[in-house]
């Protein structure tokens, strides 16, 4: 393929004089008007030089600007390389007369003959028209291999052809939204009347079960809720890395003599001892004494205050309500143990996976840090303490108090035995049992538990339907949204990367084999095999994240060019000099946005001897096929992983040369 290479190169006007200069600068240096022996610094018109001033090896102007074609200025300038045949490009002035070209047409070795001289223009040219063709092969068939991964996980399926239909589905449920909303609005509308003429009668009928009804305990029900059940998943927690380590202390080879683990191990047999003589977690139970107390004081004590008899006497009700107390108060307690024994198994752990001795490669210790890893990733946003409201007590206390006061009046039941009943029996039909309001608080009482399940059903329906349109919103997006930007090309990856299962790739480089797996259920890892019979295994690092980095991509993409093209001289005629330190641009057009800028993100990895964690990242870029091509150790432990293959390429991309001007 011959690109038109002559579209990005700039025509040289014929009456340039000033070297060193580009031709869409040549007009500042044209000599003054009044006098067209004299020029005025670019920076300062109040300086003023003879015009034969210009390039004469003197720096006169403050901003070097006199001198844009030798290198006699301090000052931070450019001068411009024609390149007639090639791309012009700018060099800074210190490059120019140190006896090597560094532009390709040599101008910049105008005083004498240049010791060291690179391929000619025209050769680099043919240089970049070959690369340029085999990039642009190379992405065309890196993107029909993205399509085929995206058809193999259906992440884009049909996207195209789905787009209008789930349209019509997003303004049908958007409907559907508005109108729960309306009947959700105009049922607790209705509610609120109806509880409002409730506690109005109750007030003027039963003082006493007004102010019941006035200590909050929906509130207090609900608060027990989430605390039980929260020490319900961390005594699930505990128990379950309490079996994980016990696996490890049955299984780990004592042979070998890790003193981390072994260490670790006698910790772990005296905590486990410990606990055992203290206390046991146990969710089951965490479960049940929370439906056991939400059954007594949403049934069973509503009941006994309403009815104004009980199957209890008064005595046996307040006990109950005492040990639901003391139900609380232990509750309190044990799920700090929990927490606080779930943190001293971590710290073991995280001991253990960091400080063991790798060059053992203990079966049972590769074991346990995949399963741990797996547990963290499972439990590790629920591993925090949780606490009652800062009120809950007072506001029990008050609850207490009232049960106390009120139950020496209820009149009991002499007929029947207690004897057998639990202390916590849920009592069924309470409706039935309510003789003790009058027939219009029976109905306002029916009313309100009619409009109540309504409008819990109402809102679960509109919950669930909010949940469709903002998938469906997601989707419609990355089908038929924008084309441009990061946001996207973060979409379209995500979606992609969510549907590769037990993804693994295996490349050899510099000794080794390096196995890397994605797995959207596990997260994967990278693996550092020795290529020999029975050699040795790192973990370099487990899955993290991704991210897109356009900021670097172009600078990625022309080191990529410089280790696949080695025997090319063009790559450091593609980087053109610019004013701002440590800044380059890249002359290629857009080329290196045939890469969507995709970074792979592994940590946790195997502990580095006498060193860190191993850590890596993977810059991936746009190829058919899957290979790691370099690896690099830009600072100890931390590895940087060029990567060929299909989940580095945009598919969006149109390639474009620029045709800007070089300043």
């Amino acid at each position: 393929m011959v690109l038109a290479i002559a579209l990005i190169v700039p025509l040289v006007c014929a009456t340039e004089t000033i070297r060193g200069v580009s031709p869409y600068n040549q007009s500042l240096y044209s000599p003054l008007p009044e006098d067209d022996t004299k020029w005025s610094c670019l920076n300062d018109s109040s300086k003023v030089l003879d015009y034969s001033s210009i390039n004469d090896g003197i720096c006169d102007c403050p901003d070097g600007s006199d001198e844009p074609g030798t290198n006699a200025c301090e000052q931070r300038t450019l001068f411009y390389c024609h390149n007639e045949g090639f791309l012009p490009r700018s060099i800074l002035n210190y490059k120019v007369n140190d006896g090597v070209c560094d532009c390709c047409d040599c101008s910049d070795e105008y005083l004498r003959e240049p010791f060291s001289r690179g391929k000619s223009c025209s050769d680099l040219n043919d240089e970049l028209e070959q690369i340029l063709s085999m990039e642009l092969d190379n992405y065309r068939a890196g993107v029909t291999a993205l399509k085929k991964l995206q058809s193999d996980t259906r992440a884009d399926s049909d996207n195209l052809d789905n787009a209008e239909s789930e349209k019509l589905h997003l303004d049908g449920l958007t409907k559907y939204s508005s109108d729960l909303k309306i009947a959700l609005s105009k049922t607790q509308e209705a509610l609120d009347k109806v509880q409002k003429s409730y506690r109005d009668k109750l007030f003027d009928e039963s003082p006493q079960l007004f102010e019941y009804e006035n200590l909050r305990v929906d509130w207090i029900t609900d608060s027990i809720t989430s605390v039980f059940s929260h020490s319900q998943v961390l005594s699930n927690a505990f128990n379950e890395l309490r079996l994980i380590l016990n696996n490890l202390y049955e299984n780990y080879n004592r042979k070998l003599n890790d003193k981390v683990v072994t260490r670790n191990m006698k910790r772990f047999a005296d905590l486990e001892k410990s606990f055992r003589e203290s206390f046991q977690p146990d969710g089951r139970l965490d479960i049940t004494q929370r439906d056991q107390i939400n059954d007594f004081l949403n049934d069973e004590l509503p009941t006994f205050l309403f009815e104004g008899k009980t199957k209890y006497t008064p005595e046996i009700m307040v006990a109950k309500s005492q040990f639901v107390k003391r139900i609380i108060n232990v509750q309190m307690k044990t799920k700090d143990l929990t927490l606080d024994g779930i943190k001293q198994f971590q710290e073991l752990s995280n001991d253990i996976i960091t400080n063991h001795d790798i060059n053992f490669q203990d079966g049972a210790v590769k074991s346990f840090t995949e399963t741990y890893m797996t547990f963290m990733s499972k439990y590790e946003e629920s591993l925090h303490r949780i606490d009652f409201p800062d009120d809950f007590v007072d506001t029990f206390t008050k609850l207490l108090e009232f049960v106390a006061r009120e139950a020496p009046n209820v009149e009991v039941d002499s007929d029947v035995s207690n004897s057998n009943q639990g202390m916590m029996q849920y009592v069924q039909g309470a409706f039935d049992r309510l003789n003790f309001f009058s027939p219009s608080l029976q109905s306002y009482k029916s009313q309100i538990k009619v409009l109540k399940e309504q409008t819990v059903g109402l809102a679960k329906k509109l919950r669930t339907n909010e949940k469709q349109i903002r998938e469906l919103k997601q989707k419609l997006e990355v089908q038929i949204g924008d084309t441009s930007g990061e946001n996207l090309v973060y979409k379209q990856v995500g979606s992609l990367l969510n549907g590769l299962k037990d993804f693994c790739t295996l490349s050899e480089l510099n000794s080794y084999v390096y196995k890397l797996c994605y797995s959207n259920d596990n997260g994967g890892k990278i693996v550092q095999i020795e290529s020999k019979p029975g050699g040795s295994e790192v973990v370099v690092g487990h899955y993290t994240g991704f991210e897109i980095d356009t900021d670097s991509k172009h600078e990625n993409y022309l080191e990529s060019l410089k280790y696949r093209y080695p025997d090319t001289e063009v790559g450091r005629h593609l980087l053109s000099d610019t004013v701002e330190i440590g800044k380059e641009e890249v002359m290629l057009g857009n080329l290196p946005d045939l890469n969507n800028g995709l970074k792979l993100e592994y940590r946790r990895g195997d502990r580095c001897w006498n060193g860190p964690l191993r850590s890596a990242k993977i810059q991936m870029r746009c190829a058919p096929e899957f290979k790691i091509e370099a690896v690099s150790e830009p600072t100890r432990c931390s590895y940087v992983f060029e990567m060929a293959g299909p989940l580095g390429c945009d598919p969006s991309f149109n390639f474009q040369i620029s045709n800007q001007p070089l300043l």
